[in-house]
């Protein structure tokens, strides 16, 4: 694709960051990207490795050390700031400290209007055990084993 046409759907159709109804009643958003059938799954990956690399980044700049945690931990606070959960200052200084013990029991103490009581027995256990523990797959995009691979892929992606 040529720059040229990418900045003339540009300028034509604007850049928004809200879904917006247009002239027609048709939803969209960005530039002109009809929600119309939902997104194409690249585009839904796109998103979601975009928002990752800038929750990573977020992440490793607040608490000390998580750069340095296996990919199931640092998971574990990457989806935490991606579901807009506070990581309270008693759950950083657990991990800083590597104390995994206390890290899980913070996790399930968190009140399950945040997240369901079963993400939360996840994320504990996956906290505690530094191993991934993945919700079975409910979407048609892939299995379980394909889900946990990407995410490992993932991680491993962002990390470099």
């Amino acid at each position: 694709m040529h720059n040229s046409t990418f900045n003339f759907i540009l300028k034509e159709e604007g850049r928004n960051r809200h879904a917006y109804q247009d002239q027609k009643g048709t939803w969209k958003i960005g530039a002109g990207t009809s929600l119309e059938g939902g997104l194409l799954k690249e585009e839904v990956d796109y998103i979601l490795k975009n928002r990752i690399r800038l929750i990573r980044s977020q992440v490793i700049a607040s608490i000390e050390g998580v750069a340095y945690l296996c990919g199931a931990r640092q998971s574990v606070l990457y989806y935490l700031t991606y579901k807009q959960v506070d990581i309270s200052v008693e759950l950083a200084d657990a991990v800083k400290a590597n104390d995994w013990e206390k890290s899980a029991d913070i996790l399930l103490s968190h009140p399950a209007d945040l997240l369901s009581t079963d993400t939360l027995e996840r994320l504990s256990k996956q906290m505690r055990t530094g191993e991934w523990h993945v919700k079975p797959d409910t979407n048609s995009y892939s299995n379980l084993t394909e889900s946990s691979l990407s995410a490992k892929d993932l991680l491993h992606t962002l990390q470099q």
